[in-house]
């Protein structure tokens, strides 16, 4: 069965309010992200209380700003809305500023794409801009195309042909298992994008492979020398695999996300007292992470700090 898909808009400048979502007629603590110019109201998507709606109209009007204080002009804009309004795709092309490609005889357009959305979920976008766009010469199509060559060469240029097409669709593939592994990691890690770092959720290579449906080697290639740009700092791909540790109410909290915990509560401890392990330990209990002081030494040692006696001559 055909996959269905929503029409794109080009109009973007409709209202959006952010209303809180009630339960039974209790408040849930969410709130929703409505559309009211289609005579209706329409539910765009679901977010916390710290989401921050930005209107598509003042998203579009702040980048033009921007070009304008950057002194870039001479730009066509193209807008597309999708999914009833929950997604805006603006791009916008400086005709004016072009590269020319030497040899290929391609030219180049400067080009600047955003998205805002309302459904209150996080967009992968791969920058590939260090990444080369291959294509075989149209040079030797053309060697093919002629009367010239002879059997030996001509079965040789095919042959380099086929070794070049196969090279280009390896490095396409491998920019789309990244994309795929991004997606993942950002699906599963979504409380970590909405809250910070303590709120990691244990992840395994292992776990990720059975999803994609690839070898565990595969998804660590593919995390090796990877960065994503978060709204918590720029964080390695393999920083998002960690394992758990078990809470009272029977879930799990990422390694990381203990730490994280560790650190603010150090953060706020009384300088003149600084918390032993057992303090830090008992803390931990009350917030329902139940580990071992060993446990809380490695990852207080991990943080850069060092134990409470030293902590306090430090003052």
């Amino acid at each position: 069965m055909a996959r269905q898909t929503v029409p794109h808009s080009s109009n973007f400048s409709f209202p959006v309010t952010l209303e809180p979502l009630t339960i039974d007629g209790h408040d849930s603590g969410f709130f929703g992200t409505v559309r009211r110019d289609e005579g209706f109201p329409r539910v765009l998507g679901v977010a916390g209380e710290r989401y921050g709606l930005l209107q598509n109209s003042d998203f579009i009007n702040q980048i033009e700003e921007g070009f304008k204080k950057a002194n870039l002009s001479g730009f066509e804009r193209e807008v597309a809305v999708m999914d009833h309004g929950a997604r805006c795709q603006a791009q916008w092309t400086f005709k004016n500023r072009t590269i020319k490609v030497r040899k290929v005889g391609d030219e180049m357009a400067f080009r600047v794409t955003a998205r805002n959305s309302y459904d209150g979920s996080w967009k992968v976008s791969m920058d590939d801009r260090h990444i080369p766009k291959l294509k075989l010469a149209s040079a030797y199509k053309d060697m093919l195309a002629g009367q010239a060559l002879g059997e030996k060469e001509r079965t040789y240029i095919l042959e380099r042909m086929r070794q070049g097409k196969f090279l280009i669709g390896a490095i396409e593939e491998r920019q789309r298992t990244v994309e795929r592994l991004a997606h993942i990691i950002v699906e599963r890690q979504g409380d970590f994008f909405e809250h910070g770092p303590s709120q990691l959720r244990p992840l395994t290579m292992t776990d990720v492979a059975k999803e994609m449906g690839v070898h565990e080697t595969t998804v660590g290639r593919a995390a090796a020398n990877k960065w994503m740009l978060t709204p918590h700092g720029l964080k390695e791909f393999r920083w998002f695999f960690t394992s758990g540790v078990a809470t009272e109410d029977g879930g799990t909290v990422a390694q990381e996300g203990v730490q994280e915990i560790i650190a603010d509560i150090l953060a706020r401890e009384n300088p003149a007292a600084p918390l032993a392990d057992e303090a830090i330990t008992a803390e931990l209990r009350k917030r329902g992470i139940q580990i071992a002081r060993r446990t809380v030494a490695k990852y207080r040692e991990a943080l850069g700090q060092p134990s409470a006696h030293m902590r306090r001559r430090r003052l």
